[in-house]
């Protein structure tokens, strides 16, 4: 309704609840008036996106921020745009609220997500990996690699990769293999033997390989994810019953470990997985053993 001012009010149901009314001049299907679902998700993924560039956040943050993004992106792809190509294909032209046809709101998402792909690659590659590398975590290409980390790498990949691996053919004789949903497949050229014709070739990456593989010179098997404790100690019996006693004590489950030395009675490395975060105090108590050479605390989830 219209006060005696000519603006407008809010009307009673009669029950002492407001309800406003808009003018009546408003044209609501002007699609000026709406905001487009699939662009709103990429104003806000953009926003995810600034916290990983944002140098006020720290290090591991911004890894993470760069990984929910890339996590939140992949499923925007798949659901949001995925939904768009098969009204295309289906010939829809109908208009959105907002507008558009699913045509024209492809093309705008492809237009914003370019740039999105090219901040996040140069804000990885720019400044978080240097900065990582000063932090003493490099992320190497076998080209970097010294003499003995190939062979250590050539080694774990005969022994722990390669027999995982199941390459497919794609030839006139075999359909196009299946490729999961998800996944992280290499596609090459192989031939049976010399003189041979070159045949196109899928070899999925199996998912349950560690990605962790190797800290401080120790060949150590574990998931980073979510509360970790990082342990350096003397290889004596009796260590690990003790961390084990000291979490005990603080209601920390363990939930997964792994655990590596270089030499009998040299020093050893245990990676745990914890279902509880690790507090000063148990860093602490820790320490306090001579045994206890270093206990880094690492918090890889929210």
């Amino acid at each position: 309704m219209t006060g005696a001012d000519g603006n407008e009010a809010a009307a009673s149901d009669g029950i002492g609840i407001e309800r406003f009314e808009p003018a009546s001049d408003v044209d609501l299907s002007d699609p000026d008036l709406y905001l487009n679902r699939e662009l709103s998700e990429l104003e806000f993924q953009k926003r995810v996106l600034h916290e990983a560039e944002d140098d006020r956040t720290p290090l591991l943050e911004q890894v993470r921020f760069l990984s929910i993004f890339t996590r939140n992106m992949d499923e925007f792809v798949m659901k949001r745009v995925g939904g768009l190509k098969q009204q295309i294909e289906a010939g829809v032209t109908d208009r959105t609220p907002d507008g558009r046809t699913p045509q024209e709101q492809w093309a705008e998402i492809h237009d914003e997500m370019e740039p999105m792909f090219a901040a996040q690659t140069a804000c990885y590659r720019d400044v978080v990996r240097p900065v990582l590398a000063d932090a003493g975590i490099e992320i190497l290409d076998y080209d970097e690699l010294d003499g003995n980390e190939r062979d250590d790498l050539r080694a774990y990949f005969e022994d722990s990769v390669l027999p995982t691996l199941t390459p497919l053919s794609f030839d006139p004789a075999h359909p196009f293999p299946f490729i999961s949903n998800r996944s992280l497949s290499l596609a090459i050229m192989t031939r049976q033997s010399a003189g041979d014709d070159l045949t196109f070739t899928r070899v999925k990456i199996p998912p349950n390989r560690p990605r962790l593989v190797e800290i401080d010179g120790y060949r150590v098997d574990a998931e980073p994810h979510g509360h970790m404790l990082l342990s350096r100690n003397r290889d004596e019996p009796g260590v690990i019953g003790f961390i084990g006693r000291v979490f005990g004590e603080h209601d920390i489950n363990i939930a997964s470990m792994a655990n590596a030395r270089q030499s009998i009675d040299g020093e050893a490395l245990t990676v745990y997985n914890l279902d509880d975060p690790v507090s000063d105090d148990v860093i602490e108590q820790l320490l306090a053993d001579e045994r206890i050479i270093d206990a880094t605390r690492i918090d890889l989830d929210g």
